[in-house]
């Protein structure tokens, strides 16, 4: 979960479908967003602090999988990205229920703007009517550098476009996938009159690859990578913790919707383990994602918890449950609001921590509630009854 970033009021720009042209859900947006600086350069960036230096070890995919378009895009709202080792800043998003779209803006110089989006093939929108749009606004098919091991139709289309003085490329990349289409725009400020062609090998092709390869792992569409096999150190408690985790369906219950596990983590530090879920449906949730963990108590005494986590700014919160072993809970915000609840029982320590969307000027007091209390409580009943 996230830690300790200072919140930053976002300025952002909502992108509307009727930019995209008529009747289409991607089509060319011909002025250049990336002119406006958007988002600032101390945007929160998502860090994984309950968890030091870990092997990622996911859970089996269902059989099938529906992706959901806004969960298939790079990443939440608000949050800053980073691709290739430089920091890109959010700059808006849009989205429905059967597409998703995510905007950013590269934050080094010079100025860089990409729109990633999903959306599910429908009357209107095939990749052969996003092709012809941008055909008939002749733009220049260029030759893509990946191929993503031949999943669908790829295309790749330039122009050079120019917008109150400044000259600037808009790169369009669009996969076809049977049922789905991914696409990322990408709009380079340059005057340089090499080919596009070149300026795309040169300049362009490693982000869109990059973008597009996450977007198709992430609906399935290409398998996930492979996970850093576990250590035998590793090995020897895995199996052991991880049966004290909530699982998929059963935290799913609690909430009262879907829950996702998007994989566990394993400690490489102590004897630890935790799962991770978003949800994922298309519904404009507050709880976003939620986290399972559990220690080996001699491991990580439960007296240097607060210690170690809690740090100044936070808030220490009551529970109306009564629990009978050490227990403490508090929440802080960091773009979302984050609520950490730590149970001591037996040899173990647990840990159920909840993401929250925050409105304008709400406290974590503001949100917590009854049920965010209960949901947590009963995750880690879930774990203590195991």
């Amino acid at each position: 979960m996230n830690k300790k970033i200072l919140l930053i009021l976002v300025l952002v720009m909502n992108l509307t479908i009727s930019a995209c042209g008529p009747g289409q859900l991607f089509g060319a947006t011909m002025t250049p967003t990336a002119t406006v600086t958007l988002t600032p350069s101390a945007t929160p960036v998502p860090t994984q602090t309950p968890t030091p230096t870990q092997t990622s070890t996911p859970i089996p995919n269902a059989a099938s999988y529906i992706p959901v378009p806004r969960w298939m895009v790079l990443a939440q709202p608000y949050f800053s990205v980073e691709i290739l080792g430089e920091k890109w800043n959010y700059a808006g998003d849009n989205w429905g229920e059967t597409y998703a779209c995510i905007d950013y803006t590269r934050e080094k110089e010079p100025s860089v703007f990409f729109e990633q989006c999903f959306g599910m093939v429908q009357e209107g929108l095939t990749f052969e009517s996003e092709l012809e749009t941008f055909m008939q606004k002749d733009f220049e098919t260029l030759i893509p550098k990946n191929t993503f091991n031949e999943v669908g139709q790829i295309a790749l289309l330039a122009k050079r476009l120019e917008d109150s003085g400044k000259k600037f490329i808009k790169f369009f990349e669009i996969v076809g996938t049977g049922k789905y289409i991914v696409l990322v725009e990408m709009n380079v400020f340059t005057d340089e009159d090499a080919l596009l062609q070149a300026i795309y090998e040169n300049q362009v092709a490693e982000t869109i690859d990059y973008v597009l390869q996450k977007e198709l792992e992430k609906s399935h569409i290409l398998p996930r990578p492979t996970a850093t096999p576990l250590s035998p150190t590793q090995e020897s408690f895995y199996t052991s913790l991880a049966e004290k985790l909530i699982t998929e369906s059963e935290a799913s219950a609690l909430y009262g919707s879907t829950w996702e596990a998007m994989g566990d983590k394993v400690s490489t530090k102590r004897n630890q383990v935790c799962r991770i879920f978003e949800d994922r449906t298309n519904a404009d949730v507050l709880w976003v994602g939620m986290e399972n963990c559990v220690y080996l108590a001699k491991d990580f005494p439960f007296k240097k918890i607060s210690d170690y986590y809690q740090q100044p700014g936070d808030t220490i919160l009551e529970s109306h449950h009564k629990y009978e072993d050490s227990f403490v809970i508090y929440g802080y915000q960091s773009g979302h609001t984050y609520f950490d609840a730590f149970l001591v029982h037996g040899e173990f320590i647990y840990l159920a921590s909840l993401e929250s969307r925050t409105l304008a000027d709400q406290t974590v007091n503001d949100i917590f509630s009854q049920e965010i209390d209960d949901f947590l409580y009963g995750v880690l009943m879930a774990n203590v009854q195991k």
